[in-house]
């Protein structure tokens, strides 16, 4: 007999394609046998509403291409410029993980249309993300996802052929897209209404929406001065430099001339700078007795300040540091500062920060450079300068501004090599020293550095 074998499109019955088969089987058993399979897929694959809690984009483009000839059939979907995500969230669908691409149409939002795609070889580890280049059970033969700080993760999806879903076209709106991942810890969305579609026929649907991303509560939002890319602004590579320049300064101004057995290295919180620049009333941190080390401070925290008073409201200097508090007190640490008692009040943040984490930094330094025994004495002050400049340049600059753990390779650095004799076989101080070191500093700074990430919408 003949009969006609394919896929269903809804609102137009089971599409069948022209065979010859030797058994008696009409097309509305294979209706039931499709309808069965069909189901066994969505139990396993797509909710039957569409998921909460999804992360979007601030560009998507959707088409569907859906033509008489099966084989023709298309679907490509665009997630550009995404919410923020870490690769550990994508899990590893070269081993276990699947993925569902799941369609939803009309206001009461019914699935019109899903893709499973299976974990396996056709998978492969990418830059910050994974690949599939196979073919799906359902059509789909291209899927890259990538992790990324808001604006930077993306995901593309592309499939073809006969296997495709056959879906309702056209569509009610709204759309919903979503990829769904098998234990429904990730979801990414994209959904488009009425003035989102361009195209929407028979055989045809192409969607595209531009949005800007909600900032998450407790952040800086994009507009804001004081979130700008670059050394121009934005709240971690400020404060990072800052933190970098403080420690930079100590280390050359003091450290380098007179050694850290010196009391005029000692550090303390609560003096005015001598610089005419810095304001009254603002304390800061000083080397006592040391006219010039107390200036070259002044001068740097006026110079970072003055970037931050045209660019940073009090407001925002109090959420960031509100964020530095909140992870300081999960880490077990309690911290009490107050960024609006000082005056001129943006002050703030730095007595602050300086307060609870420069200074015990500075101050746990010199405990450390008094008590080492360099393995080739005599310790030079010309090394321990470079000890604690170059630490604090990796951890300030390369760490707290860029999101950058380097801090053990700072120990290669040219002026560590030229004061300290990093590369040679009489090093004033011994990799695994420079190692703990760099963790034990990091570990204080931590909340510094997550909570001015966190502020500039960066991932830690």
């Amino acid at each position: 007999m003949w009969l006609w074998l394919g896929t269903t499109r809804p609102g137009r019955g089971l599409r069948c394609q022209r065979r010859r088969i030797a058994t008696a089987i009409t097309c509305v058993a294979l209706n039931a046998m499709l309808a069965a399979a069909g189901s066994a897929v969505a139990a396993q694959g797509c909710p039957s509403a569409p998921a909460a809690n999804c992360l979007i984009s601030a560009k998507s483009r959707m088409a569907i291409w859906n033509d008489d000839d099966d084989g023709k059939d298309q679907l490509t979907w665009k997630w550009g410029k995404g919410q923020g995500m870490v690769e550990a969230a994508f899990g590893d669908p070269t081993v276990s993980t699947s993925y569902s691409l799941c369609i939803y149409a009309g206001s009461t939002q019914a699935r019109v249309g899903e893709a499973v795609v299976p974990p396996g070889p056709a998978w492969k580890s990418r830059t910050k993300g994974y690949g599939f280049g196979g073919r799906s059970p359902n059509g789909l033969s291209f899927v890259k996802l990538k992790a990324g700080e808001t604006s930077k993760a993306h995901a593309t999806i592309r499939g073809r052929g006969v296997a495709l879903p056959d879906v309702p076209m056209p569509l009610a709106a709204p759309v919903t897209i979503q990829l769904i991942k098998d234990d429904s810890s990730l979801c990414l969305e994209a959904s488009y209404s009425d003035s989102d579609i361009n195209t929407n026929a028979a055989h045809k649907f192409q969607a595209h929406r531009d949005i800007v991303l909600p900032w998450p509560d407790g952040t800086l939002p994009p507009t804001s001065m004081c979130n700008k890319a670059g050394d121009d602004g934005s709240v971690a590579e400020q404060l990072g430099a800052q933190i970098r320049r403080t420690g930079t300064e100590w280390a050359t101004e003091c450290l380098s001339r007179n050694g850290a057995n010196s009391s005029l290295c000692d550090v303390f919180f609560g003096g005015d700078s001598s610089s005419p620049e810095v304001p009254d009333g603002v304390p800061s941190v000083v080397c006592p007795n040391q006219a010039s080390c107390d200036l070259a401070l002044g001068r740097v925290e006026w110079h970072a300040e003055d970037k931050f008073g045209r660019r940073c409201t009090l407001d925002e200097w109090a959420l960031v540091w509100g964020t530095v508090q909140r992870r300081s007190s999960a880490l077990g640490r309690s911290l009490s500062c107050d960024v609006t008692a000082f005056a001129p009040r943006r002050w703030g943040v730095y007595a602050c920060y300086e307060q609870d984490f420069v200074v015990p930094v500075m101050e746990a330094q010199l405990a450390h450079l008094r008590s080492y025994i360099s393995p080739n004495p005599p310790m030079t002050p010309e090394c321990e300068a470079a000890i604690v400049g170059r630490m604090w340049w990796r951890l300030g600059s390369d760490w707290i501004r860029y999101g950058d753990y380097v801090c053990p390779q700072g120990y290669d650095d040219d002026e560590m090599q030229s004061a300290c004799f990093t590369h040679s076989s009489t090093p004033k101080i011994d990799a695994a020293t420079w190692n703990a070191w760099c963790t034990e500093f990091a570990d204080i700074l931590r909340p510094v550095y997550e909570g001015a990430r966190a502020s500039s919408n960066k991932p830690y």
